[in-house]
């Protein structure tokens, strides 16, 4: 090796011995590993029960329901028309495509990220995409003037513009908590700062209203929605966004050595586990509930 040689930070932080060790516990319930009992969680509109045995079972239920086989084809629809009008820096294109992605209720919640901002939108993203193409970000440009921005409606966009890219929602993200307190409290450890993801409250949810909010104890997911500084905001979505993806798609690696894991096996593995984890990030099992029963 020479001298030289500088270590990115992805490889650092998946060379920690915990977020191995956490990488290699994910492995196991996307191949081996079933839940010790059903999993239980709901959804509220419309009102909807889930009981899931497994994430591939969460997956294939998140499927089975045609607004969700909508959401992926829209998706696999606009990844390369986006991806082209971005580096053909395209603005009009690349500003049509995106308000195309959300319902037209959702479209000036959408466009609010643009106002006041010196750039153009293609300057905007790509600011960010070249950012979480690395393997070593730079965190603390994010939410500064002229620099890259983040929020959750960037992160999906994000996510279509980089396969390996997890797209940061509260459901989603609620669910890689949760199963980063399931490992700690079967290892009998005090959740570690590696793994201490940003959470997110998600849209119309109360403060107080905490079912998404896997922290336990004084062991706490801090959350995003609290941070009221913007680059501290930002910079802390986007690190969380990359750490979460990294872990992920390492877990995912590991999984697919395992015949079991092959239902994650094609394009973009990710977005099952994507899918999966917004199935099961609804509502999250209280700490009693889940120290009781859903890990064996």
């Amino acid at each position: 090796m020479s001298d030289n040689y500088l270590i990115s930070a992805k490889e650092h932080y998946l060379s920690i011995e915990v977020v191995d060790a956490f990488a290699h516990y994910l492995a196991d319930f996307l191949s081996t590993r079933t839940f010790a009992s059903p999993y239980l969680t709901e959804n509220l509109r419309p009102k909807t029960h889930y009981c899931f045995v497994s994430i591939q079972d969460a997956y294939e239920q998140f499927m089975m329901e045609p607004k969700n086989v909508e959401l992926e084809t829209r998706a696999d629809q606009f990844r390369e028309p986006i991806r082209e009008a971005l580096l053909a820096r395209d603005d009009e294109k690349l500003n049509e495509l995106i308000n195309a992605l959300y319902e037209e209720r959702l479209q000036k919640r959408n466009n609010e990220w643009l106002l006041g901002i010196d750039l153009t939108v293609s300057d905007l993203i790509g600011y960010g995409y070249e950012q979480f193409k690395s393997e070593s970000p730079e965190y603390h440009l994010f939410g500064i003037k002229h620099g890259p921005r983040m929020t959750s409606n960037l992160s999906r966009i994000y996510s279509l513009l980089i396969d390996d890219f997890l797209t940061y929602e509260s459901r989603v993200v609620a669910t890689l908590c949760y199963f980063v307190r399931e490992f700690c409290l079967e290892k009998g450890i005090k959740l570690p700062a590696e793994l201490q993801f940003y959470r997110l409250q998600g849209w119309g949810k109360d403060k107080k209203v905490n079912e998404r909010n896997a922290s336990w104890g004084d062991n706490i997911f801090p959350s995003l929605d609290a941070v009221k500084k913007q680059p501290k905001r930002e910079s802390e979505f986007a690190k969380s966004n990359s750490l979460a993806s990294w872990v992920c798609s390492r877990a995912i690696e590991i999984a697919l050595e395992c015949p079991e894991g092959q239902w994650l096996a094609g394009k973009r593995p990710l977005r099952k586990l994507q899918s999966a984890f917004f199935m099961m990030g609804a509502r999250l099992p209280s700490y009693r509930e889940s120290d009781q029963s859903q890990v064996d």
